[in-house]
């Protein structure tokens, strides 16, 4: 069931976005995507890759930059509008070096994440791509290594949201930052850890009912937790609902990570996780073009309405022509790290 919750936490986020009606929404979900970014990368270094670095890297290139390249064309193309400026406050093209290495690399807006910096970012969502990607570094030097370095991390994470809650005025330092986004990933890969050898994990990922049941009461949980952080006047990193998310996700991805399901819904569940990056990445983009074909409000339901549904097409758009042809390498380098991996060690001669 991880496609589909990925699938609707980018909903989510779309959703955050462009109705600007449902309040702290698509930072829950941003916070549920570290944690699960953080098992399934913590799952990989250990059982596929064995941590080589360079095929690592790789197959993180293929699965992650030519949809981004993708998007960052049409976004690049709908920039020459006269109206571009006026959709969103990142595209304002500030000239600085990092307007080039930061839309071509995305890795430096992970750097400036939290930053006063001015960024323009054509991908407005981009920035928290780059925090993943940095995350990522640390997940591969460190953090993934073993159950006592996730924890490590967890809690040199935990003093950083101490500090910034009593000693800095910006609050928000502990969503934007690559220091604040390690919670939820290091509790990612400590769910790795947790689940790796547990039985009866094991026995409830191969009951798909029970599953169901689970997968549901994490939306339901979800939802309500999003309510209860709406009904007061404090910011949300500083109320309990903030790290009951994070709590949850941390449940979810210990109970759901290894479920695996068959058939049609199997499928069905692949596909729309498959869906859920390019999702993310372009829907301010799709929603600029719904904008500048129907006019009326920059946010708001109409808006959403319209451009959500155009936003999965253009992503499955994407998934068929983009990401299922680069899926056939990232299939190659995959299997060549394994058989890397297994082979057996050459003798050593004194």
């Amino acid at each position: 069931m991880m496609g589909t919750l990925r699938f609707f936490m980018a909903s989510c986020v779309v959703l955050f976005h462009l109705t600007e009606s449902v309040p702290n929404i698509g930072m829950l979900a941003v916070v549920f995507f570290y944690a699960i970014s953080g098992y399934l990368i913590t799952l990989v270094l250990n059982e596929t890759y064995k941590f080589q670095v360079k095929a690592f890297t790789e197959n993180r290139v293929l699965r992650l930059y030519p949809a981004y390249l993708v998007t960052l064309a049409v976004g690049l193309g709908i920039s020459l509008s006269e109206s571009f400026k006026s959709f969103h406050h990142v595209w304002t093209i500030t000239g600085s070096p990092l307007d080039i290495l930061g839309n071509a690399l995305i890795f430096p807006w992970g750097l400036v994440s939290g930053t006063t910096i001015h960024q323009f970012r054509v991908i407005p969502s981009s920035w928290s791509v780059g925090v993943e990607l940095c995350c990522y570094a640390i997940l591969v030097l460190f953090t993934a290594r073993n159950i006592k370095t996730a924890m490590t991390t967890a809690a040199l994470a935990a003093i950083w949201y101490i500090y910034i809650t009593y000693y800095v005025t910006d609050q928000l330092l502990k969503y934007f930052p690559v220091p604040a986004a390690m919670l939820p990933f290091s509790l990612g890969a400590i769910a790795y850890f947790i689940s790796r050898h547990s039985e009866i994990l094991r026995q409830i990922s191969q009951n798909q009912k029970l599953q169901a049941s689970i997968f549901a009461s994490c939306l339901i949980t979800f939802t309500a937790i999003w309510y209860y952080s709406i009904t007061t006047s404090t910011l949300i990193v500083n109320h309990w609902s903030y790290y009951a998310n994070m709590a949850l996700a941390f449940a979810t991805v210990v109970v759901v990570n290894k479920a695996r399901m068959t058939g049609l819904i199997g499928r069905i569940d692949k596909y729309l996780g498959d869906l859920a990056y390019p999702m993310f990445l372009g829907h301010f983009i799709y929603a600029f073009f719904v904008w500048r074909l129907f006019g009326g409000e920059q946010r708001g339901w109409v808006i959403f309405a319209i451009a959500y549904p155009v936003t999965i097409l253009a992503s499955a758009l994407i998934v068929k022509f983009v990401d299922q042809p680069i899926n056939k390498i990232r299939n190659r380098v995959r299997d060549s790290a394994r058989s890397e991996v297994d082979l057996p060690a050459p003798i050593q001669t004194p």
